[in-house]
């Protein structure tokens, strides 16, 4: 009697604001632009490995429409079921990121080195707005966030003028960010979804300068305006049924607007329902932009909290 032949579908192949005080916020000393290449480096090199040995696993696990279960489950009238692929499905995550800062600004005959710890920023704050939005049908994702953010700070200083014993000055800053980004997810496990992004950041940065009284009835300011080519990756990890964790990162520049320009976000989702989950993580954020005379090379770090709307 012939030996029964296993099923060949079990084979598997193996492949090996208060008083303004400036002096607070300068100090001598510039970035430490190794480590900043190192940590680029390293991020990048850990993206490069998992995307290619994440799909061969991602092969192996088993298609859910091949089980006999489904696919004897389709509706009788023959018509074929939704595939949830076609659905698009939508978040909106608002979030409070309690970020310092510290940089090189100026032109490119004078610079300041300043730094700013969070709490100088919040005391600082008059406006802010931070979010993100994601969007994906099928393998296809669209990512956008924006931060929005005013300051502003006052000191005055009183002079030995007859009829004008104080003179105050008036320093407000702005800061808006936006990042579009598009891209596919090549790897979409069940353990592991890996994304590759392509897209942009605008920077819109500006500050003004008012003394009361002025000496000549005018307020002094200017703003800056480029944009940034960027490529980068999102990966999720599937934690637990709730519990998601999430590392994206991007870089760019490349002298098209900013000289480099690059940034780091890790965070950890918990689904606390079927339209909301909180959010709790970390964000560094890069950029150098010097063309013609402008020096802004600036560096913002510091962790992040938010609460996710699901859509759908």
């Amino acid at each position: 009697m012939n030996k029964p032949i296993k099923d060949r579908t079990h084979l598997r192949r193996r492949h090996g604001d208060h008083h303004f005080q400036p002096e607070r916020y300068v100090h001598i000393g510039g970035l430490q632009r190794e480590h900043r290449w190192n940590a680029l480096v390293s991020f990048f090199a850990v993206l490069l490995v998992l995307s290619f040995s994440m799909p061969a696993r991602a092969g192996d696990q088993p298609a859910a429409a091949d089980t006999p279960d489904q696919a004897s489950a389709g509706p009788s009238n023959g018509t074929p079921a939704a595939d949830p692929a076609d659905h698009w499905h939508a978040d909106l995550l608002m979030y409070l990121w309690l970020t310092g800062s510290h940089g090189t600004i100026g032109t490119s005959n004078r610079t300041v080195d300043y730094h700013a710890t969070v709490g100088d920023l919040l005391s600082h704050c008059r406006f802010g707005l931070m979010g993100a939005a994601q969007v994906q049908r099928g393998r296809f994702v669209l990512i956008n966030d924006l931060m929005w953010v005013r300051l502003r700070a006052t000191n005055t200083a009183t002079l030995p003028v007859a009829g004008q014993p104080e003179l105050s000055a008036e320093v407000k800053s702005w800061e808006l960010i936006v990042t579009p980004e598009a891209g596919y997810r090549f790897v979409d496990g069940e353990k592991i979804k890996i994304a590759a992004l392509m897209g942009l950041r605008y920077w819109h940065v500006g500050s003004s300068l008012q003394f009361t009284p002025s000496p000549f009835g005018r307020t002094l300011s200017g703003s800056l305006n480029w944009a940034d080519p960027l490529m980068g990756a999102q990966i999720q990890l599937p934690l637990s049924p709730k519990l998601l964790a999430t590392i994206q990162g991007d870089a760019g520049g490349w002298g098209a607007g900013s000289q480099l320009d690059y940034q780091i976000v890790g965070t950890v989702g918990y689904r606390v329902s079927a339209k909301f989950s909180l959010a709790a993580g970390y964000r560094y954020l890069f950029v150098n932009y010097r063309y013609e005379g402008p020096v802004y090379e600036t560096a913002m770090s510091g962790a992040l909290v938010g609460l996710t709307y699901h859509f759908k």
